[in-house]
């Protein structure tokens, strides 16, 4: 039986009197994807920030590795989050650091290290993503594109078990989609991190075909039943457990 990476139970989050979320359940089990499609692009990002344990929610729990993600206790948040790569559309980078040391900085926290023991592994990825020619540059000094792929190479800095993509593959070019669906990819076959994805549009949820086994759509803050409407259903083809193992440390 696949392990479940995460486990959504009963979750509620209400926001100024509204339900956004109304008793989600779902499970993400290691080495797979699962779409969710919502139209008005509200109940999947705040369900995202829960799970990145950005948010806490009004009832219900989350687990990660079977193990309840222990909201309020702010200190106890920070090793969890060290696991977690959180892309969203509105993603920030800090301003005063280059694209370079955005993506090392990241690194060098989670691995304890110096920003200059940890160069070479962001230039790898900055390389990997085709920004690397624009690493001494700041976030201000280029382009949408740019950033986003910036954006990206800092989460998957962390070398995450666990995957959120909020909305940002809409905002990226069909080159940038490419890129980052091949080492997303890389992720869930070699190191068997899961991912959930949240999207407003059924394209772009089918854009993400071969990482997705499943998709849900999100109604009125609700998870309604499989829909492979609203993204490809099976395509994502399993791999075997002791591959993922063999391969866990590789990327």
């Amino acid at each position: 039986m696949t392990a479940i990476r995460l486990h959504i139970n009963d979750v509620w989050y209400k926001d100024n009197g509204k339900n956004i979320l109304q008793g989600v359940n779902l499970a993400v089990p290691c080495s797979e994807g699962i779409g969710l499609c919502d139209p008005t692009g509200l109940s999947g990002a705040e369900l995202l920030q829960i799970c990145a344990t950005l948010l806490e929610p009004t009832q219900g729990e989350i687990y990660l590795d079977g193990t309840p993600v222990p909201f309020g206790r702010e200190i106890d948040l920070l090793p969890l989050r060290r696991k977690i790569a959180y892309v969203a559309e509105d993603t920030a980078l800090i301003s005063n650091l280059t694209l370079l040391q955005n993506v090392s900085l990241g690194w060098a926290y989670h691995e304890n290290k110096s920003l200059h023991d940890v160069w070479e592994e962001g230039e790898r990825l900055l390389t990997y993503f085709q920004v690397n020619d624009y690493k001494n540059l700041h976030p201000t000094e280029v382009n949408a594109e740019i950033f986003k792929r910036a954006v990206c190479a800092r989460e998957l800095a962390k070398k995450p078990i666990l995957i959120l993509l909020d909305r940002i593959i809409n905002t990226l070019s069909t080159e940038g989609q490419a890129l980052l669906i091949s080492y997303v990819g890389k992720c869930l076959r070699e190191m068997g991190s899961s991912l959930l994805v949240a999207s407003t549009s059924a394209v772009s949820l089918a854009s993400l075909a071969t990482l997705i086994s499943r998709s849900y759509t999100l109604e009125e803050g609700r998870l309604a039943g499989e829909n492979p409407a609203c993204g490809p259903s099976g395509s994502h083809t399993r791999t075997d457990t002791a591959r993922h193992d063999s391969g866990r440390n590789s990327i």
